[in-house]
């Protein structure tokens, strides 16, 4: 029998969200000769736990992050708030014009991002796949780091100035 949203074999299918009818042929897919089963092994039947940031938390890094377009400068405030390990957990953006749709789109992409975050996803794949996206407004930026002095996008500044804070390894 294969799964019903993968196409794989049930055996070999890792999908969470199995009907209960795959979940009981899938149980006896994984029993070894001794009748033990393996999902353990397999990994199967893992649950996603979300580690949520502790109170007692260090305190949090906020920065001005501006971009100058040539005709006029947009500013966004970025607040890092991070496990006692230094790892990131949560990120918040603000831009400083009221109702822009590029500020509402950045305080979204952050909530989505602080629960992956939450999730044990690391900054590293959000910044592969943030950088270099191109929308306006790019322009020249005020950083130190000649490595941001221009950016493509207000996301492109947001995951290469984070990644420069996030701690490797």
């Amino acid at each position: 029998m294969t799964c019903a949203t993968c196409d794989k074999r049930l055996r070999f299918c890792d999908c969470p969200h199995w009907t209960t009818e795959e979940l009981a042929i899938r149980k006896e897919l994984t029993k070894t000769s001794t009748g033990e089963t393996i999902d353990r092994v397999m990994g199967a039947f893992l649950k996603p736990e979300r580690r949520r940031l502790p109170r007692d938390r260090p305190p949090g890094v906020t920065g001005r992050l501006k971009i100058d377009t040539g005709e006029e400068t947009h500013t966004l405030y970025v607040t890092l708030n991070s496990y006692p390990d230094g790892r990131i957990g949560e990120l918040f953006v603000t831009q400083d014009k009221e109702g822009g749709t590029v500020g509402a789109l950045l305080d979204a992409v952050a909530t989505a991002v602080s629960i992956g975050l939450q999730f044990g996803v690391p900054w590293s794949v959000y910044q592969a796949k943030f950088e270099r996206q191109s929308f306006p407004p790019s322009g020249t930026t005020n950083d130190p780091d000649p490595g941001l002095r221009f950016v493509s996008s207000p996301l492109d500044y947001l995951a290469r100035w984070v990644g420069k804070r996030e701690p490797k390894g």
